[in-house]
């Protein structure tokens, strides 16, 4: 049984974190029913505040409600994947250009992949997962900007979600910590514009691999 905390906030947010972090990390897949009873029993709670908790992510794009069928995990079709790819990038992209440290924040990413790369070594491919999400967590992070930052919270569920249906290949994760580690080599060498166009191709890289159209950006 997942453990939630309802002293931490109210018992609406904490179920919805839950449900968040379980559609987030894969357990539960792109457009899979959710059973609100299952789930009422899974976290211990009744099922009312589990389908206030489902409206709420409703809002957020994680799930989707069809009128006599029920609640379902978001499953984006390959234009809504672009379009969340380029929202993204723009985010990303942005945040570079306004981070006020870059030469903090180039260091930061370095480490980041220092650890992705000595995660992939012993095949830790899960701790590579959790190194990716942080190293774009990182750069977002450092752009000081409370409102980029809150916009891209706002998506940073649904990406991981769809990350979690790519090949799970040593290739694949080695390829995303080279491109890692060029956009923190650009920063060091105080290429600001050059990482931010390494960063926009490695996202567009993601959305050609999930099966997106290719991206519009500015």
């Amino acid at each position: 049984m997942i453990n939630v905390d309802p002293p931490q906030g109210p018992l609406k947010r904490s179920l919805a974190d839950a449900i968040r972090s379980l559609i987030a990390d894969g357990t539960l897949g792109l457009g899979a029913r959710i059973s609100d009873k299952a789930l009422a029993a899974e976290l211990g709670v009744s099922r009312t505040p589990v389908r206030e908790a489902l409206l709420a992510l409703v809002g957020e794009g994680l799930v989707t409600v069809r009128p006599q069928s029920g609640s379902f995990v978001f499953r984006p079709d390959a234009d809504e994947i672009a379009a969340l790819c380029a929202f993204r990038s723009l985010l990303e992209t942005g945040a570079v250009r306004l981070a006020p440290g870059p030469d903090t924040l180039a260091a930061t990413l370095a480490g980041l992949c220092d650890g992705a790369d000595a995660a992939l070594t012993v095949g830790d491919l899960a701790a590579c997962e959790t190194a990716d999400t942080a190293f774009h967590g990182a750069i977002v992070t450092a752009s000081a900007n409370p409102d980029l930052i809150g916009a891209h919270r706002g998506i940073a569920a649904r990406v991981r979600a769809l990350r979690h249906t790519l090949p799970a290949t040593r290739g694949r994760i080695a390829a995303a910590n080279a491109a890692h580690r060029a956009i923190a080599s650009a920063l060091a060498s105080g290429e600001r514009e050059r990482a931010a166009a390494l960063l926009a191709a490695h996202v567009e890289g993601v959305a050609r691999l999930l099966g997106a159209p290719p991206i519009r950006t500015p």
